[in-house]
C-alpha cells in the first residue's frame, strides 16, 4: 500500500508533474489516489494537506516553486501570492507578484520585454487602501474619490472628489480652454481663440465680474463700453492709486482732492494749503514768498518723507540729515544705492604734491616689499577689512592714491637712472 505522505514526498520533488500523475495512476486501487472515473477525473481521498515541493504542506494544496496553468483556473475563495519568481516564462501573460511589501498585477511580454495592455472589468470598480474604500469607478463612468475612507457614492459627476486636489499641469475644459497655476501661485484662465466672454464670475446667478474678449474688466456690468476698468457702483480705494498715460496739460488749474473720509472732489490748485488764505502754498506759482511762514515741511522734530508707488524714496530727518534709499541717514547726505553723476567735486584738506619736495624720503624698496608681504596692502592705505567695516573717505582716498602714484613715479625715475648707469657701463665694457 502506497501513501503520499510528508515523509516520502521528498522523493517526488524533482519528478515532472506528468510522470508524478502517471505514478499515481499506477498505484493499487486502495491508494489514496483514485483512478480516472467515467469523466476522466482524478481525485485524492486524503483528508490532510498535499504538498508539492515541500514536505510540510500547510494548506490543502501547498506548492513550493513555480506552477503553470495553460487553461482556465477556478478558485472558490481567494488567491494569495507571497513572492516573486526569479524569472518569468517566455511569452505574454498577466503576472501576480509580491515584492518588497508591495503587490503587483502586471501585463507583460517576457519575450519582447515590454508591457502589455491590462483590463480590469466589473460593473463597478472599488479601490481600497488601508482597509477602507478610497475611490470608486461606477459603471456609468463617474469616478468618486473619498479621502475620508467612507463609502464612495455616485453624486452624478464625472469626477467627484471629497478633499483637496493638486494639479501640476493645465486643466483642460476642451481643446482650447484651460486653467493653469504656476509654482508661485499665479492662476491663468485661457479661453484660447473661442468666441464669447473671456472670463466671468457669477455669484448667486448675477454676473459680478467679467473680463471681456477685449481684455476690459467689468464690475457689476456685462456691457463692454471700451474701458479697461468699468465699475457700475460706488468704488472705494483704500490704498495708493496710480494713473499712468494721462495727457499733460499745464493750463488746467483744477485737481482732485479728498476729505478725511476719502471722498473725492475737484479743487482749484491755487487754494491748496491752509484753507484758501493768501498764505497758502500754490502749485501754480507763488510770489512774495516768506520762507519763515510759507514753506513745505514740518514744524516739529517729525521727519519729512517722500514716496512713490507707496514706497519711501527720500527723507529729511529732524536733524536735517537727508536719506535717499534709507530711512535712517547718518550724515547730511546718506545714499543707499548707486549714484550716477557726470562730475563730483571733492574739496580735501590737502594734496599730495609734497611727495616731490627734495626733502621727501621714500621708503626703500626692500622695506616696502617687506611691508606688503606682512600686511597685504600699501602703507597708509586702509585694509580691505577696514573699508568693508567703516567705508572709505572719498577725498582722503583720492589724496592717498595720488601720493602712491607720485611715489611710484619717483621709484620709476630712480630705477631709470640706475638702468641708464648700468647701460652706460655695459656699453663701455663692450667697446673695450
Amino acid at each position: 500500500m502506497h501513501h503520499l505522505s510528508a515523509g516520502n514526498m521528498l522523493q517526488y520533488r524533482n519528478i515532472p508533474i506528468s510522470m508524478l500523475f502517471a505514478i499515481f495512476l499506477s498505484l493499487p486501487a486502495f491508494s489514496q489516489w483514485t483512478t480516472p472515473d467515467a469523466s476522466n477525473n482524478i481525485r485524492n481521498t486524503n483528508t490532510g494537506n498535499v504538498g508539492i515541493g515541500t514536505s510540510t504542506p500547510a494548506y490543502p494544496l501547498d506548492v513550493t516553486g513555480g506552477a503553470r496553468f495553460s487553461g482556465t483556473s477556478f478558485i472558490n475563495t481567494g488567491l494569495q501570492v507571497t513572492g516573486n519568481p526569479n524569472s518569468w516564462p517566455a511569452g505574454q501573460g498577466t503576472q501576480l507578484a509580491f515584492v518588497g511589501g508591495t503587490g503587483y498585477i502586471t501585463a507583460y511580454d517576457n519575450t519582447a520585454g515590454q508591457y502589455m495592455p491590462l483590463y480590469v472589468r466589473g460593473s463597478d470598480l472599488t479601490f481600497i487602501a488601508g482597509g477602507s474604500p478610497r475611490a470608486k469607478l461606477f459603471g456609468n463612468g463617474n469616478f468618486v474619490i473619498n479621502s475620508s475612507g467612507g463609502t464612495p457614492l455616485d453624486g452624478g459627476y464625472k469626477l467627484d472628489v471629497f478633499g483637496s486636489i493638486r494639479a501640476s499641469g493645465p486643466w483642460y475644459f476642451n481643446t482650447a480652454q484651460n486653467m493653469t497655476a504656476s509654482p508661485s501661485g499665479n492662476w491663468d484662465f485661457n479661453n484660447g481663440s473661442g468666441a464669447g466672454w473671456y472670463f466671468r464670475w457669477i455669484n448667486g446667478g448675477i454676473t459680478a465680474m467679467t473680463l471681456s474678449t477685449a481684455n476690459n474688466l467689468l464690475l457689476n456690468t456685462t456691457t463692454d463700453a471700451g474701458y479697461r476698468l468699468d465699475v457700475n457702483g460706488t468704488t472705494r480705494l483704500s490704498a495708493a492709486v496710480r494713473l499712468a498715460g494721462l495727457t499733460s496739460d499745464n493750463t488746467q488749474t483744477r485737481i482732485v482732492a479728498a476729505d478725511a473720509n476719502g471722498n473725492l472732489f475737484f479743487r482749484d490748485a491755487s487754494t491748496l494749503g491752509s484753507g484758501s488764505s493768501s498764505s497758502a502754498w500754490s502749485l501754480t506759482g507763488n510770489t512774495a514768498i516768506n520762507p519763515t511762514s510759507t514753506f513745505l515741511g514740518s514744524t516739529d522734530n517729525t521727519p519729512l518723507a517722500f514716496r512713490t508707488n507707496n514706497v519711501e524714496r527720500f527723507r529729511i530727518d529732524g536733524s536735517g540729515n537727508i536719506g535717499i534709499g534709507t530711512s535712517s541717514p547718518q550724515s547730511l547726505l546718506s545714499v543707499k544705492g548707486i549714484i550716477t553723476a557726470q562730475k563730483i567735486v571733492v574739496t580735501p584738506n590737502g594734496w599730495a604734491d609734497y611727495v616731490f619736495h627734495p626733502n621727501y624720503k621714500l621708503l626703500p624698496l626692500p622695506a616696502l616689499e617687506q611691508y606688503v608681504h606682512d600686511h597685504r596692502h600699501l602703507p597708509e592705505i586702509p585694509s580691505a577689512d577696514s573699508v568693508m567695516a567703516k567705508g572709505a573717505d572719498l577725498g582722503d582716498n583720492q589724496v592717498l592714491l595720488l601720493k602712491k602714484i607720485e611715489e611710484l613715479t619717483l621709484y620709476i625715475i630712480d630705477q631709470n637712472k640706475k638702468i641708464q648707469a648700468l647701460t652706460t657701463r655695459l656699453e663701455a665694457l663692450e667697446n673695450k
